[in-house]
């Protein structure tokens, strides 16, 4: 998650993980859906930013689980 604090598209988390854009659009879409990444279209590309519980998350500063989302 680290990688997404100053915003990366898609391709750019698959080529900096070395996994498939495929992958990368699916891990993406797990942390999304936990409150953990902001993905915002822009034209062909998806940006990904970190969210606040995903900050808090990172730097250890906050607690995620059942009811703190």
């Amino acid at each position: 998650m680290e990688d997404v604090v100053t915003g990366r598209t898609t391709g750019e988390l698959a080529d900096r993980l070395g996994i498939s854009g495929a992958a990368a659009s699916q891990h993406t879409a797990v942390l999304r859906r936990a409150g953990l990444l902001l993905s915002v279209r822009h034209g062909r590309h998806v940006l990904h930013t970190i969210t606040p519980a995903g900050s808090a998350l990172l730097e250890g500063t906050g607690s995620v689980g059942a009811g703190s989302v």
